[in-house]
């Protein structure tokens, strides 16, 4: 089987598994998710050296709100990905405040 294939299937996988957790849940498993990023030794070893890319979490998957509120009270650098489906390209974009995630391509911060 092609790469491209395997891929296609694991990901088709990974969404109903995703799916099938109840909201409710999705976010209780996300806390300590967080917590342990938050807390693991390179991360917190070079606060505002490292920039990080984020995503914005969608159906169920594991929320990154803590540790954006937390890179950014700290000064590092964070980026999120940027869709722009007129132009079937990904782009990365610095966000430097909450306020910098409005809705893009399918409605994702």
């Amino acid at each position: 089987m092609p790469v491209a294939d395997e891929k296609k299937y694991l990901r088709s996988i990974l969404k109903r598994t995703r799916d099938s957790i109840a909201p409710g849940l999705a976010a209780t498993l996300s806390a300590p998710i967080q917590t342990s990023f938050l807390n693991a030794d390179f991360y917190r070893s070079s606060p505002d050296a490292t920039p990080l890319l984020l995503y914005s979490a969608i159906a169920n998957e594991v929320a990154t709100d803590a540790i954006l509120n937390d890179a950014l009270a700290s000064g590092r650098s964070v980026f999120f990905p940027r869709l722009d489906c007129t132009k079937n390209t990904l782009s990365i974009g610095r966000v430097q405040s909450r306020a910098d995630l409005i809705p893009g391509a399918h409605g994702i911060l």
